[in-house]
């Protein structure tokens, strides 16, 4: 038994060691990613409706110079272009995807886009990424049915064996690129894990706070292990390239996989993203959001000062955010988002603005520590709204917006006010016709030890003031007892706004 014991405590300290150990390589290769702070992503893409022989006169015609022009002028460190997405068409040559693919004449670019673009950037100091779905084009069924997948306009399950395939192109790429390239972004992962396809009409957060279409019917087949083989391939050119797996939009910024180093991110709701550190389960934190209305299309949708503040933000605690903007045919990125990133630039160089409180001293307003709870506040829920619903709204000063849970009748609304304050007033506005009938408003110092300083019962709805003795806490819980099932007074709380006060005398 002795024996047996000594053989498990070392298998453990050996997978102990070996996790702590990769845990360090992929710190180390982040280093430059974290000290570059922010960049640039593009989507250089067509239609599946385009020839090949349209798709290379549009390549040749890529104005590097121009682009590497209005990179220079934006003074990012890093761009991220796509080698290729849905449509089957990249922007460089691979031997081994026309291997596989058969497909004549190749949808693979002549000319090495990529290559050209490196080699230009590389005296500017800015380094190069590329984006790869982590298979083949799904509006390409004869790329799909060729490299031995179903054919559909969706994600295909993949396994090791396909994997394998994949991992050819990306060596080839890999190896051409060498140094040129430093870090790889991987789409379509979806899912590490399979669960069942929400009936429809059901909420589409699980039970466990995931969205469903990410850990569902959304299920790709995507392991450990792929991520694993894909990671391998990409250093097989660049031992120190970083590299990550997208599982799609998110309410919160997540690791994907053990095999990634830093976090995908993708993210819609850039503005009330909080970083709170470098170092997400050991994977440098890093955040992709689109500065426009959509992902790599139309107009800007923030404000200068509200990009700048959102960049702020997030390098200030040593993460990094990629800025994905539109580009043309013509290898440029429209002129609005170069202004606008420029400023970016300028404006990180000036004291950051004060924050004027709506009304004036809630403590509460654009806390991007918001969360929604269980009701027990032991872990976290996605929103009733399929995004409309998330937990910042019930901050934001926007009487028009709600935060209400999903998947759940009791929940709490929980908000980290970032330090202890003398507290002694909270104020709830719920929604129309949703509201808790029966709710505590409970105050903590340290997240672990609550005090209760209102409990209420047989509530109507009404906009609720609490005053209180002024007690020391950063963190607030409004939590909803009541309505705890369907069919009852309130339906569900929502919270329109919750407003926090502290004792001016103390």
């Amino acid at each position: 038994m002795h024996k047996l014991l000594t053989m498990l405590t070392g298998i453990l300290l050996t997978g102990a060691s070996a996790w702590a150990a990769e845990n360090d390589a992929a710190q180390r290769r982040t280093d430059w990613f974290k000290d570059g702070q922010w960049g640039v992503s593009t989507r250089y893409l067509t239609d599946a409706g385009m020839s090949a022989e349209e798709w290379n006169k549009r390549v040749d015609a890529f104005d590097v110079p121009g682009l590497v022009k209005q990179l220079e002028a934006i003074g990012c460190r890093y761009y991220v272009i796509t080698l290729g997405q849905n449509s089957g068409h990249f922007c460089s040559p691979n031997a081994a995807y026309d291997k596989y693919a058969g497909i004549q004449p190749s949808k693979c670019s002549k000319r090495d886009l990529v290559a050209d673009i490196s080699a230009a950037l590389a005296p500017k100091g800015i380094k190069v990424m590329l984006y790869l779905p982590c298979q083949p084009p799904n509006a390409d069924p004869v790329a799909q049915k060729a490299f031995g997948l179903p054919q559909g306009a969706k994600p295909q399950p993949i396994d090791e064996a396909f994997a394998k395939k994949w991992a050819e192109v990306i060596q080839e790429w890999s190896k051409r690129y060498g140094k040129n390239v430093v870090g790889w972004w991987f789409d379509g992962v979806h899912s590490v894990k399979p669960s069942p396809r929400p009936p429809l009409g059901k909420n589409v957060v699980g039970p466990d706070g995931v969205w469903w279409y990410q850990r569902g019917w959304w299920y790709s087949g995507f392991s450990e292990a792929i991520a694993r083989i894909y990671a391998d391939a990409v250093r097989s050119g660049n031992p120190d390239s970083i590299t990550t797996f997208s599982s799609g939009f998110a309410w919160e910024i997540r690791k994907g996989t053990d095999a990634e180093d830093y976090t995908a991110g993708e993210f819609n709701d850039a503005a009330w993203i909080e970083c709170e550190g470098r170092w997400l389960e050991g994977k440098q934190w890093h955040m992709l959001s689109h500065l426009g209305r959509q992902w790599g299309t139309d107009r800007p949708r923030f404000s200068d000062e509200a990009v700048i503040e959102i960049t702020r933000n997030i390098i200030k605690n040593e993460g990094v955010v990629t800025w994905d903007v539109p580009i043309q045919p013509s290898g440029l990125i429209p002129e609005p988002f170069v202004k606008q990133l420029t400023a970016v630039r300028e404006g990180l160089t000036k004291p950051a603005a004060p924050i004027i409180l709506v009304p004036p001293g809630n403590l509460a307003y654009r806390n991007k520590r918001a969360k929604l709870l269980d009701v027990m506040g032991t872990k976290e829920l996605g929103d009733s709204g399929h995004g409309d619903h998330v937990a910042k709204n019930g901050v934001d000063g926007n009487a028009t917006t709600i935060a209400s849970a999903g998947g759940e009748w009791g929940w709490s609304y929980h908000v980290d006010l970032g330090a202890v304050h003398p507290l002694n007033r909270v104020v709830i506005t719920f929604g129309k016709d949703r509201f808790a009938t029966e709710y505590k408003v409970n105050l903590s110092a340290d997240g672990q030890t609550w005090t209760t300083v209102a409990h209420v019962k047989d509530a109507t709805g009404e906009k609720a003031e609490h005053t209180f003795a002024a007690t020391s806490a950063r963190y607030v819980r409004i939590q909803a007892l009541k309505p705890d099932g369907g069919n009852q007074k309130g339906r569900q709380m929502a919270v329109v706004e919750l407003e926090v006060y502290q004792d001016k005398e103390r």
